[in-house]
């Protein structure tokens, strides 16, 4: 009986909670449609008419309560045991807002012109460093909405976890891939301090540089256990 206690306890223990680094697939439909929005997961897609041949399908990092997706998404994965697959739906307070009138706006012709876009409904626009959709045109006005894409839309979701990531190595070779796109070449951690090996070539030093300013960025933010990054690079040279 105390074993069988233990276990239970064991199990609780492992739900996902906030701040966790899980790794998860999921599917996302509009609910009132059925249309696939996203989808992890190479099956779905194919079976959704929507396979891309040049994408990788694979589980994808998430931090809990980082909001690097909805918050619906988010709190949906809250509880959950590794292996374990649930279907829920989210009203659109959390996932992309609702319809705000006042993002729907009137502008001259001649202004939507000088952007470079098209005077065509469902052309999109950037005003002022904001993207829209051309909505009508009419004597001389046009008019664009600024709210999301996706706004007033309630989602379903599909999620299975796949895996909580607990070590240091873990966590922070999980974090360098969502950073650099592939697996460095060598990352322990050690005395509190990352230790990553990658290789590089020269074509590729600005690009980098994004990317290890991200790397960096994501470290310092989420991996409380590390107070140290040691980054080395290995250059290919083209011969």
């Amino acid at each position: 009986m105390a074993a069988a206690k233990a276990e239970v306890v064991e199990k609780q223990s492992k739900a996902a909670k906030l701040g966790d680094f899980v790794l998860v697939d999921y599917d996302c439909w509009i609910k009132d449609t059925d249309e696939l929005l996203e989808t992890t997961m190479r099956e779905t897609a194919e079976r959704e008419g929507k396979l891309d041949e040049n994408r990788e399908y694979k589980p994808v990092l998430l931090i809990l309560g980082a909001r690097w997706v909805t918050r619906g998404l988010d709190e949906g994965i809250l509880g959950m045991y590794e292996g374990e697959e649930r279907v829920f739906e989210v009203p659109p307070e959390k996932a992309y807002g609702k319809r705000d009138p006042s993002k729907v706006r009137m502008f001259p012709e001649r202004r939507i012109r000088r952007s470079g876009a098209r005077l065509v409904p469902g052309e999109e626009v950037e005003i002022n460093g904001v993207r829209g959709v051309i909505e009508s045109v009419s004597g001389g006005r046009v008019r664009v909405n600024f709210n999301h894409p996706l706004a007033s839309k309630a989602l379903k979701y599909r999620v299975i976890l796949r895996k909580i990531l607990e070590s240091p190595e873990e966590k922070a070779s999980a974090v360098f891939e969502k950073a650099y796109g592939s697996k460095p070449e060598l990352l322990k951690v050690e005395d509190g301090c990352v230790k990553v090996r990658t290789l590089a070539s020269p074509e590729t030093i600005s690009e980098l540089a994004a990317r290890k300013a991200y790397f960096l960025a994501l470290v310092s933010r989420y991996l409380r256990e590390v107070s140290k990054l040691e980054l080395t690079e290995v250059y290919e040279l083209a011969r």
